[in-house]
């Protein structure tokens, strides 16, 4: 591509012609279509050297669309917004170049200059209050600071079709954050590794990479998130021996044919791939799909006509390894929407699904599950201490108790949707005070005079572990974290009277900058007071959590 040397100052000292060409009646019908009716139109029309027709659309002020026609009719190449920053806005033509456009705000403070590249239409500049003026040159960004001018290579250009303003290096500053996360300046930042794949998002501003080495006939995936201007996120994955067979074929054949290094992707691409052996996996098992995570190695695999899920993490002895229950035979693994420490499944022509999560003790439990068969709409989110689920009034509503097969490797996916049948609730109690704005205390002992360890708000799930006289012992939580007390079991319910007391924990969220604090695995419920200080929360995965009261907040609705 000819690189065209363009500094803003050029640009803005050509006199420009205002525009409004007529928009091309199949073009507002699609325009109209889309946006469900007619709307204010800004319209630039070009006839490209090869003969090709294509233009621009502004609607409504701050929606860009590119069109071009296709045979005998037209179709969309573009769809984003201008900025919000600069509606409403319109088209100017720079006068003596046929193929180049401006957007530019109704105050004429704010311009987006666009320039042909042969191929396509390219950000070729900007200008905006309080930033220096900036043209685009292939790679080069050419900053006007008035007394001189400063550039910086941002390997790939600018922003092509930016979202809002902040997603422009206006600033060389701000452009040297994006070009430190490009794939260019990222291929050699960790020695030893090569880097196997890259993808930018969020318009430059943010990307993932993975990385790789073989050690000892072992290997080794990171995985680094990239964030402009930010600390890199990496992601140490557990190492994986290799089959032989494998290893030899790396000598000779390309790595990326035989592993993707990427997340949610599938790992190895070949059934000759990890040592069977070491993990345990009968060489007649047909691998189907795999994934190499952080800290375990997930593989859907079938043998004899069974299919199965098998997890492998590092032992005290080597490898341990753990395999589901056989699933259905229609079962398959959704890698690319599962994350890090997650399995997401498939089944019934994917009309069920179901997420397990890898808790911090190492146990895989059951998230959520979606069953959209014949069998009924369900869906489920599961919990430490029972099953959300809607109610007949689109309200989500908690439903306290143990859910059987809530592991990953004893779940029945079979019969999994039919959770609400398996929820035992003996040994089970919620908070039920008959002022729903009162709160009950947690007492360290069976008196009114012992010490609280918190109040706790209607509908709280508790665990029944004895009682004396009028009062109940119960535990809030579980692991290391939970708090053991006693309450009054006048303010108790039981049994299906649970399902009749409305919870009324305050919905609340952590400030940003405390969002670092929260050590809560997965979500949470504010489920009480300590005093006017702190707040008790209660994490899905049952752990406790004392915070200041000033860490959180209603947020913005």
């Amino acid at each position: 591509m000819k690189k065209l040397w363009i500094t803003f100052l050029l640009l803005a000292s050509l006199p420009v012609l205002a525009l409004a060409d007529a928009v091309p009646a199949p073009v507002r019908a699609m325009l109209e279509e889309y946006h469900g009716g007619l709307m204010q139109t800004d319209y630039i029309g070009f006839t490209l050297p090869d003969g090709r027709e294509a233009g621009f659309a502004i609607t409504g002020g701050y929606s860009l669309e590119g069109v071009e026609k296709a045979g005998d009719g037209w179709q969309y190449t573009l769809m984003t917004h201008v900025m919000t920053e600069m509606r409403p806005a319109h088209f100017e033509r720079p006068a003596g170049t046929e193929y180049a456009f401006a957007i530019v705000s109704e105050d004429g403070r704010s311009r987006l200059e666009y320039r042909f590249d042969g191929e396509e239409f390219r950000l070729a500049g900007w200008r905006f209050p309080d930033a220096p003026p900036v043209g685009i040159a292939g790679d080069l960004l050419r900053y006007d600071l008035g007394t001189h001018t400063e550039e910086v290579v941002l390997p790939g250009g600018a922003t092509q079709h930016p979202w809002q303003m902040e997603e422009l290096p206006l600033t060389p500053a701000r452009a040297r954050e994006l070009a430190a996360i490009t794939q260019e300046n990222v291929a050699d930042l960790y020695p030893g590794y090569t880097l196997r794949g890259y993808t930018a998002y969020n318009t430059g501003t943010a990307a993932d990479a993975a990385y790789s080495r073989v050690t000892d006939g072992q290997l080794h995936i990171r995985r680094v998130g990239f964030l402009a201007g930010g600390t890199a996120r990496v992601t140490d994955c557990l190492p994986v021996p290799l089959s032989e067979g494998l290893l030899r074929r790396l000598q000779t054949e390309p790595f990326e044919t035989l592993i993707c290094c990427m997340a949610g992707s599938g790992t190895f691409l070949t059934q000759d791939a990890f040592d069977r052996e070491r993990l345990a996996l009968s060489a007649d098992a047909v691998l189907l799909d795999s994934e190499v995570q952080e800290k375990s190695v997930i593989a859907l695999a079938e043998e004899d006509g069974v299919r199965r899920l098998y997890v492998w993490e590092c032992g005290a002895e080597g490898y341990a390894t753990r395999r589901t229950l056989p699933l259905p035979q229609d079962a398959s693994a959704d890698l690319f929407h599962a994350g890090d420490g997650e399995v997401q499944l498939e089944w019934n022509g994917q009309e069920s699904e179901a997420c397990f999560r890898r808790a911090a003790d190492g146990s895989w439990l059951l998230q959520w599950l979606s069953d959209y068969s014949a069998s009924g709409d369900r869906h489920l989110s599961a919990c430490a201490f029972g099953v959300w689920e809607y109610g007949p009034d689109g309200e989500e509503v908690l439903r306290v108790g143990t859910l059987a097969g809530r592991s990953l490797f004893e779940a029945d996916l079979t019969t999994l949707t039919a959770g609400e049948a398996r929820l035992d609730r003996t040994g089970w109690a919620v908070v039920n005070n008959p002022d729903p704005a009162d709160r009950l205390h947690l007492r360290t002992e069976p008196t009114r005079s012992s010490r609280s360890q918190g109040k706790l708000y209607n509908g709280t799930p508790l665990l029944v572990l004895g009682s004396r006289g009028g009062w109940t012992k119960v535990q809030l939580g579980l692991g290391t974290s939970a708090r053991v007390g006693w309450m009054m079991t006048e303010y108790l319910a039981f049994g299906d009277d649970m399902d009749r007391v409305k919870a009324v924990w305050p919905q609340l969220c952590f400030r940003e900058e405390y969002e670092d604090s929260n050590r809560l695995d997965g979500g949470f419920r504010v489920v009480g007071v300590e005093g006017d200080v702190q707040y008790l929360l209660l994490g899905d995965d049952g752990e406790v959590m004392y915070v200041p009261q000033h860490w959180l907040w209603e947020g913005n609705g």
